[in-house]
């Protein structure tokens, strides 16, 4: 455990390119400033290479209502394509609101979860 660095954006990098895959992430408690900036350096250079800068609370609150959002490994990849970069709040409220609205998750519940978001 620890802070989402310049090293961790390095090594999923570095693991992607190892692999051959081209979505990656680092995860951590927390983002330095050089991690975000060093991922759009490397997104302008290899920029079929998607690394996700996802910290732990995050994760957290996605595991915590998966079963309301219906999320499934499809979501999960979706997640990873679509927001490269620093994983920050509006990128969550975004993907929880583009999820719900596909698995038409109530609107009370919707909110409710919204709610609970903005408060992390």
């Amino acid at each position: 455990e620890g802070p989402i660095n310049l090293k961790a954006v390095r090594q999923a990098f570095d693991a992607a390119v190892q692999l051959g895959t081209q979505l990656t992430m680092a995860i951590g408690d927390a983002t330095h400033k050089g991690a975000i900036e060093q991922e759009e350096k490397y997104r302008k250079i290899s920029p079929q290479v998607k690394i996700c800068l996802l910290e732990i609370k995050y994760l957290m609150f996605l595991f915590l209502v998966k079963d309301y959002l219906k999320i499934n490994a499809e979501s999960i990849k979706e997640l990873l394509e679509k927001n490269p970069g620093y994983f920050d709040r509006g990128k969550l409220i975004e993907f929880i609101k583009n999820l719900a609205k596909k698995m038409k998750v109530p609107t009370k519940i919707l909110k409710e979860i919204i709610k609970q978001a903005n408060q992390i």
